[in-house]
């Protein structure tokens, strides 16, 4: 007989409550938001960071990319763009119907599977890439979510943004969106640059 295979999982613990249901306390699924928008005066990109709040867990204060849970009756997607706007105030929806060029895939491009640790979230990375030939970046404010839990959100140049000390090592996230959606951000800017020179 052939040796049994070894697996190092640890089952899911089981919740009993008092009205008779078997809650599962499994493994959270986070949603993470790239935002970035192409500046078509200055030819330069930016994305979009929050700052935690000082009361949380894990990283107070430090600036960070827009996160969050997975709820009940949503989308990964749809996470993702409530994340976003809780945290920063920014509706994604709405502001991408005023850009000339939009890169937004519905399935992430990256997902973050290492079970360390006692949190061992799946992380589900979206990749929203936006042109902006306003003067004025989109309107961002912490006002829709609570005030505890983000202190500011501001638009921070993509290759600064990329060395800060950002919580949860999104600045590594940030390295990585640069180099595997390269040919998204070339693509982008192509296609105003085709764009504008068209008669």
């Amino acid at each position: 007989m052939s040796q049994q295979p070894q697996f190092s999982n640890r089952p899911n613990s089981r919740i009993h409550t008092q009205d008779g249901r078997v809650l599962h306390h499994a493994r959270a699924n986070a949603v993470v938001a790239e935002i970035c928008l192409y500046d078509t005066q200055q030819q330069t990109w930016s994305i979009l960071l929050m700052q935690r709040g000082l009361q949380d867990q894990e990283f107070a204060g430090y600036w960070a990319l827009p996160s969050g849970y997975l709820d009940w009756d949503e989308t990964l997607y749809q996470a993702m763009m409530r994340e976003v706007y809780e945290e920063t105030g920014l509706w994604l929806p709405a502001v991408l119907q005023q850009s000339k060029a939009v890169s937004a895939d519905a399935e992430p491009w990256r997902i973050s599977d290492v079970p360390t640790g006692e949190k061992q979230n799946l992380a589900f990375h979206y990749a929203v890439l936006f042109a902006w030939s306003n003067d004025d970046y989109p309107e961002l404010s912490v006002q829709s979510d609570d005030p505890h839990e983000t202190l500011s959100a501001k638009w921070v140049g993509m290759q600064h943004a990329s060395h800060m000390a950002l919580a949860f090592a999104h600045q590594h996230n940030i390295q990585q969106l640069l180099q595997q959606k390269a040919q998204s951000f070339t693509a982008l800017e192509m296609k105003l640059l085709l764009g504008s020179a068209s008669p």
